[in-house]
């Protein structure tokens, strides 16, 4: 992913709503296997203080894990994770130990995290001198 842009909005009881806009790459519409890019219902996400043991239940009643477990120690909110899953129809649900508010209190951890990933991307990118004639 290249560029995005999205909006949070939280209320005051907690819940938030996360809106997304893929633009690079374009997003293209949805087959049968997920792919975060589709058009359409991305995901959503709870929060759990205990997000191992509701992953486990979910795998337990016929879900899976999408991925490993993220990290927010890198975000300084040490001590928190969260990971990505699908219910048993498929629907994508991103569950977290800490609640939105927080994670958008890290948001210049995150936007440096996202600006390093970036040039560690263009880096990785062949340029027009590797290639032969």
């Amino acid at each position: 992913m290249r560029e995005l842009k999205f909006a949070i909005l939280t209320s005051g009881n907690g819940v938030g709503l996360e809106l997304f806009q893929f633009i690079d790459p374009e997003p293209v519409l949805r087959d049968q296997a997920f792919e975060f890019t589709r058009v359409g219902f991305f995901h959503i996400c709870v929060t759990d203080h205990n997000p191992e043991e509701l992953v486990a239940k979910v795998v337990h009643d016929g879900g899976k894990q999408l991925g490993g477990w993220m990290d927010y120690s890198q975000y300084g909110l040490a001590g928190h994770k969260g990971a990505y899953m699908q219910d048993p129809w498929g629907n994508v649900v991103e569950v977290m130990s800490i609640s939105i508010e927080r994670v958008c209190s890290a948001g210049g951890a995150l936007a440096w995290m996202l600006g390093k990933q970036a040039q560690e991307d263009a880096t990785k990118a062949p340029s027009s001198e590797d290639s032969t004639t």
